[in-house]
């Protein structure tokens, strides 16, 4: 290694050598092979990361131009300015690949978009079960998308009457599942809170609830069995195995998320996406792209769709957890909260075009279980 560093480092030291060429008159024209201006460009490459291959026909482009005195200075330099950034940007490529998304100014976010949760921090209804969180020990991150709907929350309800738009919709998503159904034009069930128009297909009927989703209503035809958190977690592995359709994604990740305990009928909810590369990119799968599985002891009941119905994302720093739980007020009858028992979620705000990041307390009651608590973690001098 020492010889060929010396030997690279000769090369740079040797005196050029005159050579001769010929112009069109056949006038002989003598040249310096490596002139002061080429050896500054290869004191300049010298400090770049290059091989000494590409620095070779990077000087050999500089020689061949010299000889074209027609032209003006700028095309001389241009070739090799455009060979040097390219080659510089393949170089540096790897570092400068990051996800960053453009930051709002401080008056872009109201008040009332900040305070997702609602007044006073009031618990979400219901007690839930499951509410460990498997990535609390993972560095909370201090920045974090919030994301706009396409449309504000009234535009984004279903009417029933606009069947064309309901129709499309429904075959869009069968389109994406590969599934073949045959749409049914039917009047409203009174007691259904979903469209006048849906799918039949093998698994069940495809309805869409809202603007947002898509809900497949399998109502116990995939089985499932479970009693177990674990027990869950292979059970649902094996379906979305043997019913790929369902699950379009090539690397699913499985989560089983809180549920609440007055849903007798949902025992045990998953969140299911496509696994990324980068953590906060997984955090952000799992919450706006994840397919909603809902199952108990007498199989799958419903699988939720969601549809694309968010449009940009800007990213705000955060509070840190800490700083949620100083200010934090426990209500009566409820323990301290535990940093194994909070979540990062993103939900809607009052007005319904803002998907918020939230910090979701689970607090546990005198009763032993436990009621969720939603904080906004965006810092709040976004939303003055």
């Amino acid at each position: 290694m020492n010889e060929d560093k010396a030997q690279h480092e000769g090369q740079k030291t040797t005196t050029p050598q005159q050579n001769k060429t010929s112009d069109q008159s056949g006038k002989e024209v003598c040249m310096h092979s490596e002139d002061s201006s080429q050896q500054k460009y290869r004191q300049q490459l010298d400090q770049i990361y290059l091989s000494d291959d590409q620095k070779q026909r990077l000087i050999h482009s500089l020689t061949q131009a010299s000889l074209r005195p027609q032209r003006s200075l700028f095309l001389f330099l241009a070739p090799a300015a455009l060979v040097l950034v390219l080659t510089m940007g393949f170089v540096f490529l790897p570092l400068s690949v990051a996800r960053t998304l453009p930051r709002l100014p401080l008056d872009s976010l109201g008040q009332t978009a900040l305070n997702a949760s609602g007044a006073a921090n009031l618990g979400v209804v219901g007690f839930y079960t499951l509410t460990t969180n498997p990535h609390a020990d993972q560095e909370w991150p201090t920045h974090l998308p919030v994301f706009r709907y396409t449309q504000a929350l009234p535009d984004r309800q279903i009417d029933q009457s606009d069947t064309k738009t309901i129709q499309d919709q429904l075959n869009s998503l069968l389109e994406k599942l590969q599934i073949c159904a045959s749409l049914i034009e039917a009047d409203p069930e009174p007691y259904l809170l979903n469209s006048s128009i849906f799918a039949q297909t093998q698994y069940g009927r495809l309805d869409l609830i809202n603007a947002d989703y898509g809900q497949l209503f399998v109502n116990g035809s995939i089985p499932f069995a479970a009693t177990t958190s674990q027990q869950a977690l292979l059970a649902m592995e094996n379906i979305i195995k043997t019913y790929p359709a369902l699950f379009p994604f090539s690397d699913p990740v499985i989560e089983l998320q809180p549920v609440r305990q007055t849903e007798s009928d949902h025992q045990f909810r998953f969140r299911i996406y496509q696994r990324q590369s980068d953590e906060i990119d997984n955090l952000i799968a799992s919450q706006i792209e994840a397919i909603i599985v809902y199952a108990d002891t007498q199989g799958i009941q419903s699988i939720l769709y969601p549809l694309d119905t968010v449009s940009s994302a800007y990213e705000y720093p955060l509070l840190t957890l800490q700083e949620v739980l100083d200010d934090f007020e426990v209500p009566d009858g409820y323990e301290s909260p535990s940093s194994d028992h909070i979540w990062l979620i993103w939900k809607a705000d009052l007005s319904g075009q803002w998907l918020i990041p939230c910090y979701r307390i689970y607090l546990q009651t005198n009763l032993g279980m436990y009621e969720a608590f939603d904080v906004s973690a965006v810092r709040p001098e976004y939303g003055q």
